[in-house]
């Protein structure tokens, strides 16, 4: 059952993928329903940065609401990434401060490193990896940066014997 529904999930974002995957360079959306399919989803997952690059690769001219779609989607992509840049210096300079060594993971490494431009990925928060000896100091750290600790991923007993993970 469980696989299932994965398999529905995913075939719910086939047209998005299939684009963003070309087969042969070919591109299979051909008309204004397909076009408004595809920046829907875009819009939902936040890939409208992808697509649009795409379609410059592509020498692809969708019209003009749905470049306009498509633009007004990875601008707030961008603009969400600016905001999460700019929170990550002071936080990133206070574990510095305290002599707590950091790993930026996933997106936020991610978008200086293989995303040319920003507004391709969107990224919803910033994972940060710290040896479980130095999570003490480094919570101490980002208090006093002004971050708040967020709500307990598993059972306080849990954490940090078998679970290192903290929001």
């Amino acid at each position: 059952m469980l696989d299932r529904d994965v398999d529905n999930r995913w075939k719910s974002f086939e047209p998005l993928a299939g684009f963003l995957r070309p087969r042969q360079g070919r591109h299979d959306v051909r008309d204004h329903d397909g076009w408004l399919a595809l920046t829907e989803q875009a819009q939902r997952v936040g890939l409208c940065g992808l697509v649009l690059s795409e379609v410059a690769a592509g020498n692809l001219t969708p019209p003009l609401e749905i470049q306009k779609r498509l633009q007004a989607g990875a601008t707030r992509v961008a603009a969400e990434e600016l905001n999460i840049a700019r929170a990550l210096g002071p936080v990133l300079g206070a574990l510095d401060e305290a002599r707590v060594p950091v790993l930026l993971l996933k997106g936020a490494a991610l978008l200086s490193s293989i995303y040319p431009q920003p507004g391709l990925r969107p990224m919803g928060d910033v994972d940060l990896l710290v040896h479980p000896e130095r999570v003490e100091c480094a919570s101490l750290a980002l208090a006093q940066a002004g971050c708040r600790r967020g709500a307990d991923l598993v059972r306080p007993d849990f954490f940090p014997r078998f679970h290192y993970e903290m929001e």
